[in-house]
């Protein structure tokens, strides 16, 4: 996989990260994301070649989860007694 995949993989994950609405998911995504591309194991091209396909199946689920997370509103006010 050449450097510019990896760079748009990455830039993908991270937008993609970005529209999760609850705070904690999306942290806990883009802080996942960040330290798989920082990952110093994934130097030989086998060894790289997993690692985003691994992330490409991670984007799938990204993109799921924030979806999911679109459908139900988050905006709930509770009447105060």
């Amino acid at each position: 996989m050449s450097r510019s995949a990896a760079l748009g993989l990455y830039k993908t994950m991270m937008k993609e990260a970005g529209t999760i609405q609850d705070f904690n998911f999306r942290n806990y995504f883009q802080r996942r994301i960040r330290t798989e591309f920082e990952n110093p194991a994934n130097k030989d091209e086998a060894a790289a070649a997993a690692a985003l396909a691994k992330c490409r199946i991670s984007l799938d689920m990204i993109e799921r989860q924030a979806t999911i997370g679109k459908l139900y509103n988050q905006n709930i006010t509770l009447p105060v007694k």
